[in-house]
């Protein structure tokens, strides 16, 4: 659902809430955001999740891309779009790669998801966007800097 999840031990519980709110008001911790809605996996060619490190230590780069999604009931638009985490920079990157639409409508542009980061505990959040149109544009991106 357009969020990636991240937890201190590998025993963590993955949320699969779909309804996005305003970061302050959720209850998913440790979430980073890039497409944060009800998506569904596309068919034709299938969505696909992809995780990948590129760049040798200390400078490696982790990408979770999301390919070919569309939101729930909108079967005209898709979703290509990656979370970047860059090692020892506490640095995190929203890319928009393709949000495409054949049909009528912004939902694919992000007037329907919440974009940015909530802490593991739940106390610190950073919001780019919550339902508005355009902040999640074919060739845009947010980049997050949270405190080390």
């Amino acid at each position: 659902n357009g969020f990636v999840q991240l937890f201190t031990s590998s025993t963590g519980t993955g949320s699969t809430s779909f309804s996005n709110v305003a970061l302050a008001s959720s209850t998913v911790n440790g979430m980073v955001a890039p497409f944060w809605d009800d998506l569904a996996y596309a068919t034709g060619p299938a969505a696909t999740l992809t995780v990948q490190t590129f760049g040798a230590a200390p400078n490696r780069r982790f990408v979770v891309q999301h390919a070919d999604y569309m939101p729930y009931s909108v079967s005209t638009a898709r979703l290509t779009f990656q979370t970047k985490f860059f090692e020892g920079s506490n640095v995190i990157e929203t890319h928009y790669c393709s949000m495409t639409n054949s049909g009528t409508g912004t939902r694919h542009t992000g007037d329907s998801a919440t974009i940015g980061l909530r802490s593991i505990d739940g106390t610190l959040t950073s919001q780019a966007a919550l339902n508005t149109a355009g902040s999640a544009a074919t060739g845009t991106a947010w980049r997050f800097t949270p405190g080390m």
